[in-house]
């Protein structure tokens, strides 16, 4: 859970962006020897030599790169807190966190995943510290049009881009914010002014029972815009399903997790939207 200690507002700066021209200047053509007369235009375009006016031909654009896709969310160490001998207990931590970053993750939240083409291939590389090996495979494998349904199912939270059609899309103000995370804090104490993430985990309904498997609902609350209500900023609540199961890091040298997921069945219940103005307890904030 992110917890802010003062109130901060942000601003979205507009990004703009200038093209160069460049122009090519043709040489001076050379003075004429006395008593000669220049040549016609036509008879100097015939008598110019084959290479000289492929020399002049514009090149040939070069095919435009596909999207390189997202850059990996970096992995934090989660601090103290726990039983760090309990794989049940890490694995509560690691899920939990995970999800708060998944419902935050600007690069779906505004729409670029959508935007880079909504390949699961490009799922694995925005997870790639979270995920184990098996999982990637699957998800690279499944490209654009695979179905993920069994093992990928809810692995972002993706939204068609601020401009869409689609009744129900990405926040212009997540869109414009230059931070990589989109959320709305709330405040939980009117002395201090302390905010808080609005939504969370609901830790009653954890879910142990089964090794490396962990189950439990999250409160969603996620800024979006809505076609509808004239694009209007909005706010999408709902409940998570969470299911996860883990396997063991193999390679714990190079700095990550000790436990990797290795599936993802979650499911979105209860989904609901409203403009922001009716959620005045809600303010938007990026980080």
């Amino acid at each position: 859970m992110v917890e802010f200690t003062t109130r901060r507002l942000v601003a979205a700066a507009a990004l703009a962006g200038a093209l160069s021209l460049s122009a090519c200047v043709a040489p001076a053509a050379a003075p004429q020897p006395a008593g000669t007369t220049a040549a016609a235009p036509t008879e100097a375009a015939e008598a110019a030599p084959t290479e000289a006016a492929e020399a002049t031909s514009a090149p040939t654009p070069e095919p435009t790169p596909p999207p390189a896709g997202p850059e990996a969310v970096p992995y934090a160490q989660p601090e103290g807190g726990f039983d760090v001998n309990d794989p049940a207990a890490i694995q509560s931590v690691l899920a939990q966190n995970f999800i708060t970053e998944l419902v935050t993750n600007k690069y779906s939240l505004s729409g670029l995943w959508i935007e880079d083409g909504g390949s699961h291939a490009n799922t694995a590389k925005l997870w790639d510290n979270r995920f184990s090996d098996n999982l990637k495979a699957k998800l690279i494998a499944a490209g654009k049009d695979g179905d993920v349904s069994t093992f990928g199912n809810w692995a972002v939270f993706a939204l068609p881009g601020p401009d869409s059609k689609d009744a129900v899309k990405a926040s212009p103000a997540c869109a414009a914010a230059p931070e990589t995370h989109c959320l709305f804090i709330q405040e939980i104490d009117g002395d201090t002014g302390a905010m808080q993430q609005a939504g969370g985990a609901q830790e009653a309904t954890m879910d142990l029972s089964v090794p490396n498997r962990i189950a439990f609902d999250y409160d969603v609350v996620v800024p979006v815009s809505l076609t509808e209500k004239g694009d209007a900023e909005g706010v999408m609540k709902g409940v998570l399903k969470v299911e996860l199961t883990y396997v063991p890091n193999p390679n714990l040298a190079a700095g990550g997790p000790d436990f990797l997921i290795d599936s993802v069945n979650n499911k979105l219940t209860g989904a609901e939207t409203d403009v922001l103005a009716g959620s005045p307890d809600l303010t938007f904030e990026s980080y």
